[in-house]
Formats: C-alpha cells, structure tokens, sequence
C-alpha cells in the first residue's frame, strides 16, 4: 500500500516549499510513474519560476569546487561562476543534492 507523504518527507524531495506542500497534498500516488509524472508537471507547469529559483540556492553552486581546485582550474572556475552570475543573476548549479557531492 503506498504511504502518503507527510510534512518531514519533503525536503527529501526538493528545497521549494511550494513544491513539497503539492507533492504532500497529492499523495500517495499509485505508483512512481504517477509520482514523477505528477511532479514533472507541477514543476515544469505549474510552480511559479520562484520555486526553482529556491531550489536551486540550497545546493551547490560551481563556485564551491573553488575552494579545492588548483591553479588555472581554480581560476577558470572563477571567471566563470562570475560571468554566469551575472548574466543569469544566479550561480550555476553543480549538484542537485549536498549529499551526493559531498
């Protein structure tokens, strides 16, 4: 039998607030097919742009592997993480989970 999702479960899933009441709110789903699908479209065509922008702060940027990069890497990385910045008016995502690149 599926479990329904419950309020501590949704910062597993992602740091939006917004998408993680809705992934909450509709579950259980009947399978993970019906999970991703549902969450695929509430991401994609539903959440307002603000919900990515949330998420994507709460992980690591490219501007982290700076601190162990060497030499030119280091600063190519650098140069980058600025540029990008400031044309996108946020850093370039490297990780989608601290986890994962820790």
């Amino acid at each position: 039998m599926p479990r329904k999702l419950e309020e501590g479960d949704r910062f597993l899933v992602a740091s939006s607030i917004l998408f993680c009441k809705a992934m909450v709110e509709a579950s259980p789903f009947s399978s993970l097919e019906h999970a991703t699908s549902f969450a695929r479209d509430l991401w994609f065509n539903t959440l307002p742009i603000q919900s990515w922008m949330d998420t994507f702060s709460a992980h690591r940027h490219i501007g982290d592997a700076i601190t162990v990069a060497h030499g030119d890497i280091r600063m190519g990385l650098l140069q980058f993480a600025t540029k990008y910045r400031k044309k996108f008016g946020f850093g370039f995502v490297t990780s989608t989970n601290l986890f994962l690149s820790q």
